[in-house]
């Protein structure tokens, strides 16, 4: 039986999540040697705690605040 590469059936989040892993040290090893990450500034970027409360909220929470930014962005680029 045929499946789609990327069908629930093949792959679950941990795939991906490997997949992903595997993706970045490749290009960090083959074009920068390493990559360094820092805990975001939430002083400097104050709509990160927004982030992570609607991630900690869980349903569709996450999708409410891109659809939000969305219409943000949408608006200052409107100059309204």
């Amino acid at each position: 039986m045929y499946h789609e590469p990327f069908s629930s059936d093949n792959w679950n989040t941990l795939q991906v999540v490997q997949l992903i892993d595997k993706i970045i040290f490749d290009i960090s090893s083959l074009r920068y040697g390493s990559l360094t990450f820092y805990a975001p500034d939430d002083k400097k970027f104050p709509s990160v705690n927004l982030c992570y409360a609607a991630g900690r909220a869980g349903g569709t929470m996450t999708g409410v605040l891109s659809a939000a930014n969305e219409k943000a962005v949408e608006m200052f680029v409107e100059e309204k």
